[in-house]
């Protein structure tokens, strides 16, 4: 498992957890990212016929918001950094440090130290990947946590650990956040503990 230390690496640093978190075998999911993210209450196909455009890119939902749902936060993240150069250069990563948690921004540094990182051997098959597959949402409390499982755009399969945290008080207030992402084996350990969603 690769963990990221917080002040080594900014992108959505793992330091925060304190302990390596996995998540339960699950039938994942394929889903395609060009499908449209509904606003919270609405329908798929009402998100179409409303003209928002598959890509978080082209979406208005590119900043945490309290209405968001941990998993409508990482599939707009994960949007975003597949499309990541739409409709500028390295608007995915912009996105994804957008809802990074203050802390780790705080910590990390500005956003082209971010986009670093984003771009480095760990996090870079994210940028621009052919597809995903999503584990469940898993969610204790204010923490949720999610297995994502991508094909970069050179064909190659990569897991990684989405980590989130519901904010509380600031400007974030009931935004659910990235506190950080873990890249792991598809064989790594496994802990349970957390609850389906």
């Amino acid at each position: 498992m690769h963990r990221l230390s917080l002040r080594r690496h900014p992108f959505m640093g793992a330091a925060l957890l304190g302990s390596a978190l996995a998540l339960p075998a699950a039938a994942p999911r394929a889903q395609s990212q060009r499908s449209p993210l509904p606003e919270p209450g609405q329908t798929a196909s009402a998100a179409t016929t409303a003209g928002r455009v598959g890509s978080a890119a082209g979406s208005r939902r590119t900043r945490p918001s309290p209405s968001l749902s941990p998993e409508q936060v990482v599939t707009i993240q994960l949007e975003a950094l597949q499309h990541n150069d739409t409709p500028t250069r390295d608007h995915g990563i912009e996105v994804s440090y957008a809802f990074t948690v203050p802390e780790n921004r705080l910590a990390g540094g500005p956003l082209d130290r971010f986009a670093d990182i984003a771009r480095g051997s760990l996090y870079g098959p994210m940028l621009n990947h052919r597809s995903v597959e999503r584990g469940p949402m898993h969610v204790q409390g204010d923490e949720a946590r999610q297995r994502v499982t991508i094909v970069s755009d050179s064909g190659t399969r990569i897991t990684y650990i989405f980590m989130l945290s519901r904010q509380h008080g600031g400007e974030y207030d009931g935004c659910w956040m990235t506190d950080g992402v873990a890249r792991i084996n598809d064989t790594g350990p496994r802990v349970d503990g957390l609850r389906s969603a």
